[in-house]
């Protein structure tokens, strides 16, 4: 059993790209509104894999 206060390296990755994600999002909504949709699903994918990860 890992520690509770040890974030999983994939955990970790997983934020660091959902981060990254809501930047390009951001942008987009900017520069690309059409590529909006395809960034929110992979979002929602994301959050719904760290959600999976920390219980």
């Amino acid at each position: 059993m890992s520690h509770p206060f040890h974030t999983p390296p994939a955990l970790s990755s997983l934020q660091k790209e959902l981060e990254d994600l809501q930047r390009k999002i951001a942008e987009s909504e900017k520069t690309e509104p059409r590529h909006v949709a395809a960034l929110r699903k992979r979002e929602r994918e994301i959050s719904e894999e760290i959600a999976r990860l920390s219980r």
